[in-house]
């Protein structure tokens, strides 16, 4: 009987292990990766150089493709962006941060079983001029990852991205 117990509770658990690797596997495959649950709130630090024509035409550039962002502010007074982590329901855009070698910026997303709470763009301000990248970066942030094809604005590439999105 305590034979059958064993086997029981060992056969449980490998099948709990078994479904979480599957779920994370398929999680980390999918290329929308979390959304959002309202549409989020835009917070630019006030250490980054972005005009409200940079984000308004990235904001912009999502919402045709139906991705919303409900407004954006500028921190000026830096009473958001000094916390550290953003709350939930922001995306906060600051100029200074680590960023690996090889790229021009990276976005942080905070997710939870595929809903997303916040994310953070570190873009520099000699990059926030290159074009698409604000769009890029914003995909990041609604939640979306990286894909191989050629034009498409979420291409890790950006000399292979394009202003074409579908989501495969």
């Amino acid at each position: 009987m305590l034979k059958k117990v064993l086997y029981l509770i060992l056969a449980g658990a490998a099948g709990f292990f078994i479904s979480f690797g599957i779920r994370v596997t398929i999680n980390d495959n999918k290329f929308v990766t979390a959304e959002w649950e309202r549409p989020p709130i835009i917070i630019i630090c006030n250490d980054s150089s972005l005009t409200p024509y940079n984000i308004s035409k990235a904001i912009a550039w999502w919402e045709i493709r139906e991705k919303y962002i409900f407004n954006y502010y500028f921190d000026t007074k830096n009473e958001i962006c000094r916390d550290g982590e953003p709350s939930k329901g922001f995306i906060v855009i600051k100029s200074t941060g680590e960023l690996p070698d090889d790229a021009y910026a990276v976005t942080t997303k905070y997710s939870n079983w595929g809903k997303m709470n916040s994310a953070v763009i570190i873009l520099p301000n000699k990059n926030n001029k290159i074009p698409r990248l604000v769009e890029h970066e914003l995909g990041h942030a609604l939640g979306m990852a990286h894909i191989d094809e050629i034009g498409h604005m979420m291409n890790p590439i950006i000399e292979y991205g394009g202003e074409s999105f579908w989501i495969p």
